[in-house]
Protein backbone atom coordinates (compact mmCIF):
# COMPACT_ATOMS: atom_id res chain seq x y z
CA UNK A 1 0.00 0.00 0.00
CA UNK A 2 2.01 3.19 -1.38
CA UNK A 3 -0.62 5.29 0.42
CA UNK A 4 -0.01 4.68 4.14
CA UNK A 5 3.31 6.48 4.76
CA UNK A 6 4.86 6.08 7.64
CA UNK A 7 7.54 7.93 10.27
CA UNK A 8 9.94 6.62 12.34
CA UNK A 9 8.27 5.24 15.30
CA UNK A 10 11.34 4.34 17.52
CA UNK A 11 13.45 6.25 20.31
CA UNK A 12 14.58 9.28 18.54
CA UNK A 13 17.94 11.77 19.64
CA UNK A 14 17.63 13.90 22.35
CA UNK A 15 13.78 13.42 22.40
CA UNK A 16 11.62 12.85 25.04
CA UNK A 17 10.96 9.66 26.47
CA UNK A 18 7.60 8.36 24.78
CA UNK A 19 5.01 6.73 26.40
CA UNK A 20 5.41 2.89 27.15
CA UNK A 21 1.54 2.04 28.75
CA UNK A 22 -1.50 3.84 29.57
CA UNK A 23 -3.57 3.14 32.36
CA UNK A 24 -7.30 3.32 32.14
CA UNK A 25 -9.76 4.29 34.96
CA UNK A 26 -13.47 3.04 34.40
CA UNK A 27 -14.78 6.08 33.29
CA UNK A 28 -11.91 6.40 30.41
CA UNK A 29 -14.07 3.57 28.70
CA UNK A 30 -16.77 5.97 28.45
CA UNK A 31 -17.70 8.39 25.41
CA UNK A 32 -15.22 11.50 25.81
CA UNK A 33 -16.26 15.01 24.41
CA UNK A 34 -16.89 15.28 20.89
CA UNK A 35 -13.94 18.02 20.55
CA UNK A 36 -11.17 15.82 22.95
CA UNK A 37 -10.90 16.37 26.69
CA UNK A 38 -9.78 19.50 28.07
CA UNK A 39 -6.66 17.29 29.43
CA UNK A 40 -5.50 17.22 25.61
CA UNK A 41 -6.68 20.23 24.12
CA UNK A 42 -4.62 22.61 26.54
CA UNK A 43 -1.34 21.19 26.01
CA UNK A 44 -1.71 21.55 22.37
CA UNK A 45 -2.83 24.95 22.74
CA UNK A 46 0.12 25.73 24.58
CA UNK A 47 2.67 23.97 22.16
CA UNK A 48 1.66 26.65 19.53
CA UNK A 49 1.83 29.37 21.96
CA UNK A 50 5.12 28.41 23.22
CA UNK A 51 6.68 27.49 19.02
CA UNK A 52 4.82 29.67 17.22
CA UNK A 53 3.29 32.76 19.45
CA UNK A 54 5.82 34.07 22.00
CA UNK A 55 5.13 37.50 22.72
CA UNK A 56 2.08 38.11 21.00
CA UNK A 57 -1.05 39.74 22.45
CA UNK A 58 -2.99 36.55 20.91
CA UNK A 59 -3.24 33.32 22.12
CA UNK A 60 -4.63 29.79 21.47
CA UNK A 61 -6.65 28.07 24.43
CA UNK A 62 -8.35 25.22 24.37
CA UNK A 63 -11.30 26.69 22.75
CA UNK A 64 -9.39 26.65 19.85
CA UNK A 65 -8.52 22.99 19.64
CA UNK A 66 -10.39 20.08 18.62
CA UNK A 67 -9.41 16.05 18.43
CA UNK A 68 -10.05 13.84 16.23
CA UNK A 69 -8.80 9.97 15.58
CA UNK A 70 -6.73 10.64 12.65
CA UNK A 71 -6.03 13.50 9.66
CA UNK A 72 -8.77 11.71 7.80
CA UNK A 73 -11.10 12.02 10.65
CA UNK A 74 -10.51 15.86 11.08
CA UNK A 75 -10.89 16.54 6.90
CA UNK A 76 -14.33 15.15 6.79
CA UNK A 77 -15.22 16.99 9.97
CA UNK A 78 -13.90 20.46 8.28
CA UNK A 79 -15.00 19.71 4.79
CA UNK A 80 -18.49 18.95 6.14
CA UNK A 81 -18.84 22.31 7.70
CA UNK A 82 -18.85 24.25 4.07
CA UNK A 83 -21.79 25.45 3.12
CA UNK A 84 -24.07 25.99 -0.25
CA UNK A 85 -22.28 29.27 -0.87
CA UNK A 86 -18.54 27.92 -0.72
CA UNK A 87 -16.16 28.32 -3.10
CA UNK A 88 -13.61 25.69 -2.24
CA UNK A 89 -10.23 25.85 -4.02
CA UNK A 90 -7.48 23.20 -3.84
CA UNK A 91 -4.67 22.33 -6.64
CA UNK A 92 -3.21 19.58 -8.06
CA UNK A 93 -0.88 17.59 -7.30
CA UNK A 94 -1.45 17.44 -3.40
CA UNK A 95 -2.91 15.28 -0.68
CA UNK A 96 -5.42 12.59 -2.52
CA UNK A 97 -8.00 12.83 0.14
CA UNK A 98 -8.19 16.19 -0.49
CA UNK A 99 -9.75 15.48 -3.89
CA UNK A 100 -11.93 12.22 -2.50
CA UNK A 101 -13.75 14.08 0.83
CA UNK A 102 -14.57 17.34 -1.45
CA UNK A 103 -16.32 15.12 -4.13
CA UNK A 104 -19.37 14.51 -1.12
CA UNK A 105 -19.85 18.03 -1.33
CA UNK A 106 -19.82 18.68 -5.43
CA UNK A 107 -23.62 19.04 -5.09
CA UNK A 108 -24.19 22.02 -2.68
CA UNK A 109 -20.81 23.79 -3.41
CA UNK A 110 -18.46 24.71 -6.00
CA UNK A 111 -15.00 23.23 -6.39
CA UNK A 112 -12.35 25.19 -8.44
CA UNK A 113 -9.04 23.20 -8.86
CA UNK A 114 -5.64 25.09 -9.79
CA UNK A 115 -3.16 22.84 -11.42
CA UNK A 116 0.58 22.84 -11.05
CA UNK A 117 3.64 21.52 -12.65
CA UNK A 118 6.46 20.51 -12.13
CA UNK A 119 8.27 23.31 -14.26
CA UNK A 120 7.21 25.43 -11.32
CA UNK A 121 7.86 23.32 -8.88
CA UNK A 122 4.65 22.54 -7.96
CA UNK A 123 4.46 26.31 -6.38
CA UNK A 124 1.22 28.04 -5.67
CA UNK A 125 2.18 31.41 -5.35
CA UNK A 126 0.37 33.78 -3.50
CA UNK A 127 -0.46 36.15 -6.37
CA UNK A 128 -2.32 32.88 -7.98
CA UNK A 129 -4.19 32.98 -4.62
CA UNK A 130 -4.67 36.60 -5.08
CA UNK A 131 -6.08 35.84 -8.75
CA UNK A 132 -7.76 33.06 -7.51
CA UNK A 133 -10.05 35.14 -5.10
CA UNK A 134 -10.23 37.86 -7.24
CA UNK A 135 -11.29 35.93 -10.58
CA UNK A 136 -13.15 32.66 -9.36
CA UNK A 137 -14.47 34.39 -6.09
CA UNK A 138 -13.19 31.64 -3.75
CA UNK A 139 -13.81 31.67 -0.68
CA UNK A 140 -12.03 28.60 1.11
CA UNK A 141 -8.66 27.09 0.10
CA UNK A 142 -7.49 23.82 1.00
CA UNK A 143 -3.43 22.48 0.82
CA UNK A 144 -1.07 20.96 2.12
CA UNK A 145 2.44 22.73 3.43
CA UNK A 146 4.32 21.84 3.35
CA UNK A 147 2.95 20.18 0.16
CA UNK A 148 2.34 16.65 0.10
CA UNK A 149 3.92 14.39 -1.94
CA UNK A 150 6.65 16.92 -3.69
CA UNK A 151 7.89 18.43 -0.59
CA UNK A 152 7.35 22.18 -1.48
CA UNK A 153 7.11 24.80 1.17
CA UNK A 154 5.36 27.87 1.18
CA UNK A 155 6.91 29.87 4.35
CA UNK A 156 8.67 32.99 5.32
CA UNK A 157 6.81 36.05 3.75
CA UNK A 158 5.08 34.48 1.18
CA UNK A 159 3.17 32.53 3.71
CA UNK A 160 2.61 35.98 5.66
CA UNK A 161 1.01 36.92 2.20
CA UNK A 162 -1.36 33.97 2.25
CA UNK A 163 -2.60 34.51 5.59
CA UNK A 164 -2.57 38.28 5.09
CA UNK A 165 -5.23 37.83 1.92
CA UNK A 166 -7.04 35.37 4.04
CA UNK A 167 -7.73 38.03 6.53
CA UNK A 168 -8.69 41.02 4.04
CA UNK A 169 -10.64 39.31 1.84
CA UNK A 170 -12.46 36.60 4.84
CA UNK A 171 -11.15 33.84 2.78
CA UNK A 172 -11.16 30.54 4.73
CA UNK A 173 -7.42 28.98 4.48
CA UNK A 174 -7.79 25.10 5.66
CA UNK A 175 -3.95 24.23 5.81
CA UNK A 176 -2.73 20.94 6.84
CA UNK A 177 0.74 21.02 8.39
CA UNK A 178 1.35 17.07 9.05
CA UNK A 179 4.75 17.41 7.99
CA UNK A 180 5.69 20.88 9.36
CA UNK A 181 8.55 19.47 11.26
CA UNK A 182 9.93 18.07 8.54
CA UNK A 183 11.84 21.48 7.11
CA UNK A 184 15.19 20.94 5.49
CA UNK A 185 17.83 23.64 3.95
CA UNK A 186 19.15 23.80 0.46
CA UNK A 187 21.64 21.96 1.30
CA UNK A 188 19.80 18.96 2.67
CA UNK A 189 20.61 19.65 6.59
CA UNK A 190 17.67 20.03 8.90
CA UNK A 191 16.20 23.60 9.49
CA UNK A 192 16.25 25.24 12.56
CA UNK A 193 12.52 25.25 13.21
CA UNK A 194 9.38 24.43 12.17
CA UNK A 195 6.75 26.12 9.48
CA UNK A 196 3.41 27.06 10.44
CA UNK A 197 0.73 29.52 9.48
CA UNK A 198 0.14 30.19 13.28
CA UNK A 199 3.40 32.50 13.59
CA UNK A 200 1.86 34.93 11.01
CA UNK A 201 -1.90 35.37 12.74
CA UNK A 202 -2.83 38.08 14.00
CA UNK A 203 -5.53 37.05 16.18
CA UNK A 204 -6.62 33.41 16.58
CA UNK A 205 -10.05 34.28 16.90
CA UNK A 206 -11.00 36.25 13.73
CA UNK A 207 -7.88 35.38 10.96
CA UNK A 208 -9.91 32.68 8.92
CA UNK A 209 -7.41 29.93 9.18
CA UNK A 210 -7.66 26.65 10.52
CA UNK A 211 -4.67 24.40 10.64
CA UNK A 212 -4.67 20.89 10.93
CA UNK A 213 -2.02 18.54 12.73
CA UNK A 214 -1.32 15.42 14.83
CA UNK A 215 0.83 13.05 16.72
CA UNK A 216 1.24 10.84 13.39
CA UNK A 217 3.83 12.11 11.79
CA UNK A 218 5.71 15.10 13.35
CA UNK A 219 5.73 13.43 16.92
CA UNK A 220 6.25 10.08 14.86
CA UNK A 221 3.17 8.40 16.78
CA UNK A 222 1.21 7.56 14.02
CA UNK A 223 -0.52 4.31 15.79
CA UNK A 224 -2.24 6.67 18.91
CA UNK A 225 -4.36 8.10 16.27
CA UNK A 226 -4.70 11.51 17.69
CA UNK A 227 -5.14 14.59 15.37
CA UNK A 228 -6.17 18.11 15.54
CA UNK A 229 -7.47 21.35 14.35
CA UNK A 230 -6.80 24.26 15.40
CA UNK A 231 -8.44 27.91 14.76
CA UNK A 232 -11.13 30.61 15.54
CA UNK A 233 -13.13 29.11 18.42
CA UNK A 234 -16.66 29.81 16.00
CA UNK A 235 -14.99 27.52 13.41
CA UNK A 236 -13.88 24.54 15.90
CA UNK A 237 -17.46 24.47 17.53
CA UNK A 238 -18.44 23.91 13.76
CA UNK A 239 -16.48 20.76 13.59
CA UNK A 240 -17.26 19.97 17.16
CA UNK A 241 -21.28 19.91 16.20
CA UNK A 242 -20.34 17.67 12.55
CA UNK A 243 -18.30 15.56 15.36
CA UNK A 244 -22.48 14.94 16.70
Amino acid sequence: NLGQGEPQTDALKNAPQRPHKIELKPNDLGYGPLGGSLELRSPIAAMYNRIYRKGKTSQYGPENVSIASGGRLVLSRLFNIFGDNATILYRTPDYTAYEDLLAYQRLHTRLVCAATTQEESFRFSSERFKNAIENEHVNAFVFSNPHNPTGTVIQDEELNNYVRLAREHNVFLAIDEFYSHYIYKKNGEASNAPVSAARYIEDVEKDPVILIDGATKNLRCPGLRISWAVGPSVIIESINRVAS
